[in-house]
């Protein structure tokens, strides 16, 4: 009766160890699935929360002037664009760089839109304008140019030359072309409802 009874808490005691062993294995699996594809599932399903820098207005210019921009950096996660002011002259319009570049000679998918001067002519709290096809200049990231991003949308992103390759002669022939330091005359414009994403 001794052996009979030892025996079944030994059944017992081994259907015990057998089911904790297939929760710890369960439990080993799930961990490792969550861990390589949690990340995956959440950058696939993060979405961009918009500019947050002190200069929506400029951040439109940028939206609605240049090709193939997006509004942000896209590395891992989506990072804020790089938006620096360079000048503003006496009659409030302001020349700015923005870059999506996340590295020089990048050729990968994540290469985008160069390096940019912009000017936007004025703003006022609704609308940004801008002269449409002649307020920018583009130029690919030149080597020794770093656009320096942090972990995480909240942060602002930056360049290390925000006026890149561009010589003396091609930042004065955008400001000619943008009247830059004429009156203005807003109906040499196109306007854009200001905004911190993309449209």
């Amino acid at each position: 009766m001794t052996t009979e009874s030892t025996q079944k808490q030994r059944k017992g005691h081994d259907s015990i160890f057998g089911i904790i062993g297939i929760i710890v294995i369960a439990l080993i699996i799930g961990g490792t699935f969550l861990g390589t594809f949690l990340p995956i599932y959440l950058y696939i399903t993060e979405e961009f929360e918009g500019y947050n820098g002190d200069y929506p207005e400029l951040y439109t210019v940028a939206m609605e002037s240049l090709p193939d921009v997006r509004g942000y950096i896209s590395f891992e996660h989506f990072h804020q664009p790089v938006l620096v002011l360079l000048a503003e002259d006496g009659y409030g319009r302001k020349m700015f760089c923005y870059t999506e570049e996340r590295d020089s000679g990048s050729e990968d998918k994540y290469h985008r839109g160069g390096v940019n001067i912009v000017i936007c002519q004025y703003a006022d709290d609704t609308y940004a304008y801008y002269y449409a096809d002649c307020n920018y200049i583009s130029s690919a990231l030149c080597v020794g140019n770093e656009v320096v991003f942090p972990s995480g949308q909240q942060y602002p992103s930056v360049i290390t030359k925000p006026l890149n390759d561009f010589t003396e002669e091609q930042i004065e022939d955008l400001k000619n072309a943008n009247d830059w330091g004429k009156e203005l005359d807003l109906r040499k414009c196109v306007k854009a409802e200001i905004s911190r994403k993309k449209q």
